[in-house]
């Protein structure tokens, strides 16, 4: 199975075949039985082998080279199938595509820094690290090492065009560390996410410093008093991670995996209402 990440309500996988689930409810929206009906399209003409689809989520589609060996794309707004040959703007794909091949990908899910309300709340290895962190500047780069959670009170100060917080009172909060620990961001919002009721975080870390570590979700309070934890069953090579609504959906290896990601083979499916895990199988 691959995750290929979301596209406006929408989460794009590879299972069996191509299909995709409505991101707020997780009800399976779009398959290929679905895109040949819409299309009137030779559902035997879909690739078998993943290999043979370039997803471009980011352009709004999905091409695909056919059984037939002819190439098509997707629409992912409309799902809507063109003959790739006939698609306006290709000479703009072969461009962004350039650009995407030149550019060190880096698995951005989260933040160690956050902004709410009159505090700055930071996952920091030191009181030291954690006074040098400033939202804009946070280090999102694995760091191996147990990270606290520190909050603090501030001001910002505004020198032309340049703004400078000052921290006042940090303290480093009782409770757990976090090895490698994140928190989680809403990619659609492109902010941390944040619980509600009680008010709080989803904070992604490992549950140890090796190299077979699983990767652990722990939702806490402000007051990192922890309200549920799940292990997840995955290695800490994530390959996908989406927090939207009520969920958050993480798709990734089951072992740890030198260099890129060598496909990804489980899907883990988290209500952050009730703290419950899903985890569908491939053929599911």
């Amino acid at each position: 199975m691959i995750c290929y990440g979301g596209f406006g309500d929408k989460i794009w996988l590879y299972t069996s075949g191509l299909t995709a689930y409505n991101i707020s409810n997780l009800e399976e929206v779009v398959n290929e039985t679905k895109l040949a009906e819409q299309n009137r399209f030779d559902i035997n003409n879909f690739p078998d082998d993943p290999r043979f689809i370039d997803e471009m989520l980011t352009d709004g589609y999905i091409r695909f080279t056919a059984i037939n060996a002819e190439k098509y794309c997707i629409d992912v707004n409309t799902l809507k199938i063109t003959s790739a040959i006939e698609l306006p703007g290709i000479a703009v794909e072969k461009i962004n595509e350039k650009i995407r091949s030149q550019v060190t990908h880096h698995d951005r899910y989260g933040l160690r820094i956050d902004t709410s309300g009159s505090k700055i709340y930071i996952l920091a290895k030191d009181s030291a690290n954690a006074m040098n962190s400033y939202p804009g500047n946070s280090d999102d780069e694995p760091v191996y090492k147990r990270l606290y959670l520190f909050s603090t009170n501030f001001t910002i100060r505004q020198i032309g065009n340049h703004q400078f917080y000052d921290y006042m009172n940090m303290k480093i909060l009782s409770g757990a560390s976090y090895p490698n620990g994140i928190f989680l961001k809403d990619l659609a919002e492109n902010k941390v996410f944040q619980l509600k009721k009680p008010d709080g975080y989803l904070i992604l870390h490992s549950d140890s410093l090796t190299n077979e570590a699983r990767s652990i979700v722990t939702a806490i309070d402000k007051n990192n008093n922890m309200l549920w934890q799940i292990n997840t069953g995955l290695s800490t090579r994530i390959t996908n991670c989406i927090v939207k609504n009520k969920y958050c959906i993480l798709t990734g290896n089951r072992h740890y995996l030198l260099g890129p990601h060598i496909g990804s083979d489980m899907i883990c499916v988290i209500d952050l209402e009730s703290g419950k895990q899903t985890t569908p199988s491939i053929a599911e």
